[in-house]
């Protein structure tokens, strides 16, 4: 065997031996099991995968399919990792890395603190890690970086390491890139950059505790800039970068500059740290963290209002038109369950905007000497006061874990330059209007508790010290009492509820009231109310709309439940007693009781400019109908306005016991009848009164009144009229007239303000009837004709005198036209007996015969002149 077979054959042996050494040392599983081994040692993490194979595709190495890596402060699952393995360690039986590559990894952190000793990634087995398409989300499953490609070279605890990564999605990018000096495992120095572009502030919230971050609303803030880090000895980190702050359509130029040390595990210290704001705006902050638990102080200085909304908890609107400039020292410590701290707020050049009007506020001095909360709660207790004022208002804030939250606000004798813009300013934020004016103390309490849909105001107050004018509920002079406990819930923007309880504004006052509100049902319960509305108009303190016109007092109390669609009497029950209540023109006394809208009285005494009654009986509100008995009453027709349209839908009847009327300037007395008003239709029956010294009665007359007067229809039996006491007839007639009056008329008419001379058949239409007067007399009126006569020095003279025994006839009115029938006259011994007609023009025409002597006598004249001439 030649030299060159035997060392053929040698080499061959070794590549053989080389070969069966690797294949014995390329079992996937068990290089899989041992890498997990490593893993374990160097970085406390264990690592499973559903499938594991050998590949050759970049050298030697591993493919891990469906991966899942646990570490303390984070866990990894990625779809494979391609892992390159060191041939000469591998053949010594090593497991050396060369890169390791991930793909379609997710990283979900388990803590809100970032391990800034690295101490994992600097002792993994491996020198070069490489990920791909890789997705880092925060403990709340929130996404922080999408699409993150990521590559660190020369990994070792002794080595520098090389840093790059990107991430971008839509607009959000992150990209960095730098170097990290490791000694014996930890940083020792270092160098980098990142660059943010629409970065959302809310996804920074995954590095600080939950129990800080979890209620600061950061959504629409977004960040773009770029930060530098630089790295010295003893762990501490100068940081220093130019951001823009971005929410529209505002932007806010931020620079940060400042030093982290990292001491040791778990140790945290930052000092000589500064962000400023706007170019005059600063914050300075120093403070430090050990084992999670953490403190820090704040000096900040020129801050818009508006660049501290993020850090309000979300819910809390009230401070969202507030504008001013504040200077803020406070101090805060917290770990990753709670966190407390005090806090001193001073803020000036404050207004707030309320539909396009800006209202100022004082200098304000806010004292927070207790703050605490956790991951879902906060309480807050303070001072608001104002230079060169007197007093202070009280301040106790919190929220539930629920979400619920509520503000407290109490003050002694504070000064209205204190409360009165802090009152407009909640007003405001309740949607209602900040025109509250004021002057002198106020003390009480008002406490606003906040549910997700709806508040609830109570209020506990005593103004009466204070002067306090809010249109259009009025102006409350100085020492006027005014206190009152009240609660008002407010849904969707509107009150839902409110709730009265020993209630007093001036000589009015109420014990309790309750009203509330659900879909389409309303509810009003009202316990003792005493509304003194003329003590209310005279301090000038308004009173609602449907009510300004109204006086005297109301006592009493009652319930009530009704429907969107229905009238708030509809279903009113309770008992009150009137004291001169009405207005200018009328006023009414007596107790009154309501069963379901009805209203009812015993005796109800009714007094006004047109008359005065006293009433019995019921009306329904809904129904607009009721029964209602005049016991007694006395009415001026003439006074009466022109009914209005709500009076036209009222239906009454009754009866009327006893009543005087003013009707055409003569009365009506010792009136009984039945009634019914229907429309603005006045129906009266068996009608009984005492009339000029006589008597009439009717089975039915109907009255119905327009802007032209008073129709009349109905028939009329007049007995022992005496007509020289029937006012205004001698007026019209032109005559003085005597007489005992039977009469037995029906009546189709029309009784205007003024009786006509002529035309009056266009006032009267169809009417008929029988007349009969006894003892009559006619004087007819001269008009006057000499000087001394115009003058009034003497009577103008009688021209025609008439007088008679008994005179009758009968008359029929037509449209155009007046027949007189059956004209029977008795004068002087001699009969007379003819007829007559009458045009429209009021011309008296006609014929008499004289039986005695056989004359024949003719009527030609217009009323009211009756001339006779013989044939």
């Amino acid at each position: 065997m030649t030299a060159k077979l035997r060392t053929a054959i040698g080499v061959c042996a070794v590549v053989l031996a080389l070969i069966v050494l690797l294949w014995v040392r390329l079992d996937a599983d068990a290089l899989n099991a041992r890498l997990s081994e490593h893993m374990s040692h160097y970085g406390n993490a264990s690592m499973q995968s559903e499938k594991t194979a050998v590949t050759f595709m970049h050298g030697i190495g591993l493919r891990l399919d469906q991966v899942k890596l646990d570490h303390p402060d984070f866990q990894l699952q990625a779809k494979h990792i391609n892992i390159s393995l060191r041939l000469l360690p591998l053949l010594m039986g090593q497991i050396k890395v060369d890169t390791l590559d991930m793909h379609d990894a997710l990283f979900k952190l388990k803590s809100n603190a970032v391990d800034l000793s690295a101490t994992f990634i600097s002792r993994l087995p491996v020198e070069r890690i490489h990920l791909i398409r890789s997705t880092v989300e925060a403990p709340d499953g929130t996404p922080l970086l999408s699409n993150l490609q990521l590559e660190l070279r020369g990994l070792g605890t002794e080595h520098e390491t090389l840093w790059e990564f990107n991430a971008q999605k839509e607009k959000q990018a992150v990209s960095g890139h730098g170097r990290l000096l490791f000694h014996q495992g930890y940083i020792e120095s270092g160098f980098g950059k990142i660059k943010l572009a629409n970065l959302p502030v809310a996804k920074l919230s995954a590095f600080a505790p939950a129990s800080l971050m979890h209620w600061i609303e950061g959504e629409g803030n977004n960040l773009s800039g770029s930060v530098t880090m630089d790295i010295s000895q003893h762990q501490t980190w100068a940081l220093f970068g130019e951001m823009m702050l971005e929410n529209e359509p505002n932007k806010l130029a931020v620079k940060l500059r400042g030093k982290l040390s990292h001491l040791s595990d778990g140790k945290l210290e930052w000092k000589d740290s500064f962000i400023h704001l706007d170019g005059q705006a600063v914050i300075a902050i120093v403070g430090s963290c050990e084992h999670n638990n953490c403190s820090t102080t704040l000096d900040a200085k020129n801050i818009e209002l508006m660049r501290w909304h993020p850090f309000i908890p979300k819910g809390v609107t009230f401070h969202r038109n507030i504008s001013g400039t504040t200077q803020l020292m406070a101090s805060l410590k917290w770990n990753e369950k709670t966190w407390q701290g005090q806090a001193a707020l001073e803020l000036n050049d404050a207004s707030f905007q309320s539909d396009n009007q800006t209202i100022a506020l004082p200098p304000l001095h806010l004292d927070v000497y207790e703050l605490s909360g956790s991951t879902t709660t906060w309480n807050a207790k303070s001072h608001i006061s104002s230079s060169n004022v007197t007093g202070t208002i009280n301040v106790l804030s919190d929220q539930k874990e629920n979400g619920d939250k509520n503000l407290e606000l109490e003050t002694h004798d504070s000064d209205s330059a204190l409360w009165q813009p802090l009152s407009n300013l909640l007003l405001s934020s309740l949607w209602l209007k900040p025109v509250l004016q004021a002057s002198g103390s106020i003390q009480g309490s008002v406490h606003l508790h906040q549910h997700e849909k709806k508040k609830t105001l109570e209020l506990n107050i005593d103004a009466t010290p204070a002067h306090i004018n809010y249109q259009p509920w009025g102006n409350k002079a100085v020492n006027v009492v005014a206190r009152c406990q009240v609660d008002i819930t407010i849904t969707d923007h509107t009150p839902s509820a409110i709730n009265m309880n020993r209630c007093q504004l001036d000589a009015s006052n109420i014990t309790g009231l309750n009203w509330s509100q659900k879909k389409e049902q309303h509810a009003l319960s009202i316990e003792t109310l005493k509304l003194d509305f003329d003590s209310l108009k005279k301090q000038s303190i308004a009173v609602p709309a449907s009510m300004q016109d109204i006086t005297g007092q109301l006592t009493g109390s009652g319930s009530s439940h009704w429907k969107a669609s229905q009238h708030w009497t509809a279903n009113l029950r309770g008992s009150f007693q009137l004291q001169h209540i009405g207005t200018q023109d009328w006023h009414s006394d007596g107790e009154v009781q309501i069963d379901k809208g009805t209203f009812s009285s015993e005796h109800l005494l009714v007094d006004g400019i047109f008359g005065k009654a006293s009433l019995q009986g019921s009306f329904n509100q809904t129904s607009q109908r009721g029964d209602i008995d005049i016991i007694s009453g006395t009415l001026d027709w003439s006074s009466l306005p022109p009914l209005s349209s709500p009076l036209l839908q009222i239906s009454l009847r009754g009866e009327i016991k006893q009543a005087e009327l003013a009707l055409l300037h003569n009365q009506w007395h010792k009136i009984r009848s039945t009634y019914s008003l229907s429309q603005g239709t006045l129906t009266l029956k068996k009608l009984q009164s005492a009339f000029a010294a006589g008597t009439l009665t009717s089975k039915q007359v109907v009255f119905l009144p327009t802007p032209d007067g008073l129709h009349i229809q109905g028939d009329i039996l007049g007995q022992n009229i005496q007509l020289d006491q029937v006012q205004g007839l001698s007026e019209w007639m032109q005559a003085d007239m005597s007489g005992s009056l039977q009469a037995n008329i029906i009546l189709k008419g029309l009784i205007t303000s003024t009786i006509p001379e002529r035309n009056w058949q266009h006032t009267w239409r169809h009417s008929n009837g029988d007349i009969l007067i006894y003892s009559g007399n006619w004087k007819q009126h001269k008009k006057a004709e000499s000087l001394s006569e115009r003058l009034g020095f003497k009577s103008p003279s009688l021209t025609h005198a008439y007088a008679y025994k008994k005179l009758e006839f009968r008359f029929r009115v037509f449209e155009n036209r007046a027949d007189i029938s059956g004209i029977s006259l008795l004068s002087h011994g001699h009969t007379f007996q003819g007829k007559a007609s009458m045009n429209s023009d009021s011309d008296l025409t006609g014929t008499i015969q004289n039986n005695t002597d056989q004359s024949h006598w003719l009527l030609d004249s217009p009323l009211p002149q009756i001339l006779w001439r013989q044939e």
